[in-house]
């Protein structure tokens, strides 16, 4: 709507200028218009001219202008005062997790789906965990102490919200949620914080499957302990009822098609769309992965849903999923 033409009839009793005012008893009237930066409403001219009578003031339209309700102008002015005050908010972007223990491939998998997101015209980015470097600067720092998982975690707050000034889609094989399943001993405020801040973002989740080659690298992790690690993000995953897309090397071709087109559709909410990546491929071979670790046996049940209904809190969950 072109608010430049439009001029509305706006009454004494209307206005809050002190030099608009009755004349013995009566209203005033005068034209009015929008000032389109500002949402302020203006007199129509310099002179500020005041008619007697209503249809005077409607016969001083001004030639190609057209008329509209003083209570449209209005809504209009306040709606661009509120524009002007709040704060210029970019779009949240989509987050896609890559979740699996170490050496699961997930960098690889992370750097796969943002060339082909850039190549389909997207901004994309790729946002490591801070563990590579500190291990290579600082491997004694990497304690399992809550110090040390409370700063890798705000390290990577830090360097998601920065690239999220930049892009559409960011792709990370750290994501925020897991960080309370290093710490060796558990802090409630630490696990419910960071579990809170997971379910702020606009979330795209993906459980990465382990291949047959482990590369153990520079990671203090052997397989053993890696493996023990997926089970507790699996259950992690479940017990918070997070919805999540199943992957591997080999089908991670149709998995980022499904993410091109889950992100591109804007007008889809986050909850739709797990929704729709949940039953997008079957999910995974829970008895397999359990019959190597009896110590979830006691734990895991194949049958049942995994519920929050109060009586467990998440919190507690988060602890006792890493007291393995």
């Amino acid at each position: 709507m072109e608010w430049k033409q439009l001029r509305a009839v706006q009454s004494s009793d209307q206005a809050e200028d002190p030099n608009f005012t009755r004349k013995g008893g009566f209203e005033r009237y005068r034209i009015v218009k929008l000032d389109p930066k500002t949402g302020e409403i203006i007199p129509d001219s310099k002179k500020n001219q005041m008619f007697d009578f209503l249809h005077q003031a409607m016969q001083a339209l001004p030639k190609d202008n057209t008329l509209v309700s003083y209570q449209l102008l209005l809504q209009e002015s306040q709606k661009v005062v509120k524009e002007q005050k709040a704060p210029n908010q970019k779009e949240k972007p989509w987050i896609v997790n890559l979740f699996a223990g170490p050496g699961a491939g997930k960098g690889k998998a992370a750097r796969k789906i943002v060339e082909a997101l850039k190549g389909k015209g997207i901004a994309a980015a790729y946002v490591p965990g801070p563990q590579k470097e500190i291990l290579k600067k600082h491997p004694k720092q990497l304690d399992g102490s809550i110090q040390t998982q409370k700063k890798l975690y705000g390290l990577q707050k830090q360097k998601m919200k920065k690239e999220a000034e930049l892009s559409k889609v960011i792709v990370t094989d750290s994501p925020l949620s897991v960080y309370p399943l290093y710490v060796k001993k558990q802090d409630k405020g630490f696990s419910k914080e960071v579990i809170q801040d997971f379910r702020k973002d606009k979330n795209f989740n993906i459980y990465l499957e382990r291949g047959a080659e482990y590369q153990k690298g520079e990671r203090k992790e052997n397989l053993q302990q890696s493996e023990d690690l997926d089970l507790s993000i699996w259950q992690m995953l479940k017990h918070f009822q997070i919805p999540f897309m199943i992957s591997n090397q080999e089908t991670l071709g149709q998995t980022i098609k499904e993410v091109e087109r889950q992100t591109s559709e804007a007008e889809r909410e986050p909850e739709q769309i797990s929704e729709l990546s949940r039953e997008s491929i079957l999910g995974i071979d829970e008895t397999r992965l359990l019959s190597s670790r009896s110590v979830w046996q006691k734990e895991a049940t194949l049958d049942e849903e995994p519920t929050l209904d109060g009586v467990i809190e998440e919190e507690e969950i988060v602890m006792e999923l890493t007291q393995h």
